[in-house]
């Protein structure tokens, strides 16, 4: 919903929430706890999230980029974290207003205390088609970076294995 030139109002929002929970979908994302300012399609994520009615056998999580966006999502009382993480520099500065070092510290965090399961996504892993005209990597120079940033980052496997039983 972030792309569209139209802003939906929070009830709106949730009520889409709803329809795909109704509809049987096992895991949605509810809502994306971003800057208001720089994101307004996705303003008002705690009253998207306070409008849903919850259905169980469904799995609600939110979006957050950032340190300031995991505190707001972790006291929404949703389910899980989906966490996103930039493969390049400039997109990480664009995206989420960080670098590369302050968003995988911030995903390091985040992983290491969270108590939610927490999904973490490498966005723009295959490239940035703003970049490319600049790119000297090989697609898979970039990749292998994508594995090595990866590595870094601490597993909870086991952890998230108890949230699901």
């Amino acid at each position: 919903m972030q792309n569209e030139p139209e802003t939906l109002p929070a009830p709106t929002r949730a009520e889409f929430v709803n329809r795909l929970a109704a509809a049987g979908l096992p895991r949605v994302e509810a809502a994306s706890f971003v800057r208001a300012d720089a994101v307004p399609q996705m303003a008002d994520a705690e009253a998207v999230v306070a409008a849903i009615d919850r259905r169980e056998g469904t799995e609600y999580s939110g979006l957050a980029l950032n340190e300031r966006g995991y505190k707001r999502l972790a006291a929404s009382g949703l389910d899980r974290v989906n966490f996103t993480l930039a493969a390049t520099e400039s997109f990480s500065k664009r995206n989420a207003n960080q670098s590369l070092a302050e968003a995988q510290a911030a995903a390091e965090s985040v992983i290491e205390r969270c108590d939610l399961p927490v999904a973490l996504t490498i966005s723009v892993a295959f490239g940035w088609l703003c970049e490319r005209r600049r790119c000297t990597r090989s697609r898979c120079d970039a990749l292998r970076c994508v594995v090595r940033r990866s590595r870094r980052l601490p597993v909870r496997a086991a952890r998230d294995r108890e949230h699901r039983d």
